[in-house]
């Protein structure tokens, strides 16, 4: 008899376990289907901005055709050529800062997101290093950071957008980094068009 009880009590602590494996399996296979999903929809949000707009998405590759290794310099000429063109450009990165021009414009500061953007394939490359200074409406930016007020928590890829836009000029300057040294930053300057949120809210 307590053979018995033993034996009901091994299979009900048994049972319980694989129960809650399954259970937990089955939440992670559901979080990251969640995942992909909502990956998937942001690219076809992105996409479409492509398609309205008739953006340039190749200028990464276009940049790499002309260097002949990871190692080289991008001059400033190489991104008058691959961001000053008829169409806009799209950029993936993240914002940096944003600051008032008038009553009713604002501009809008991006670096790239090497991984987002290929830069990491292509060039050895530090973010900072290349910019875009994009205006645009005030109300535009209020309405998108209303719907992403995480956008600046520092938590992980919270802070990641694909912007749309036509570059005017390329500008080169030396800044000093937060390290103290100092690095000649190249910034394209132009409009703002299209905004879209490519992050990761938690």
């Amino acid at each position: 008899m307590r053979k018995l009880v033993t034996i009901l009590i091994i299979l009900a602590i048994s049972g319980y376990l694989v129960n809650s494996y399954l259970e937990k399996r089955a939440a992670e296979e559901e979080a990251v289907k969640r995942f992909g999903l909502a990956i998937e929809k942001k690219e076809s949000v992105i996409n479409d901005l492509v398609l309205e707009t008739d953006a340039i998405t190749d200028w990464v590759d276009q940049l790499g055709e002309t260097k002949r290794s990871k190692f080289s310099t991008v001059l400033t000429y190489d991104l008058q050529r691959v961001w000053i063109q008829d169409r806009p450009i799209l950029f993936r990165g993240s914002v940096q800062n944003v600051s008032i021009v008038d009553d009713s414009s604002c501009t809008i500061l991006l670096e790239p997101g090497l991984l987002e953007s290929g830069l990491d394939k292509t060039f050895f490359i530090r973010p900072e290093t290349l910019r875009l200074r994009l205006t645009t409406k005030q109300r535009t930016w209020d309405d998108f950071f209303a719907s992403h007020p995480d956008l600046f928590s520092g938590f992980g890829r919270a802070n990641n957008v694909a912007v749309i836009a036509k570059i005017e000029k390329v500008i080169s300057s030396t800044q000093i980094n937060s390290g103290g040294t100092a690095i000649e930053t190249k910034t394209g300057v132009g409009e703002l068009i299209r905004i879209a949120y490519n992050g990761i809210e938690y």
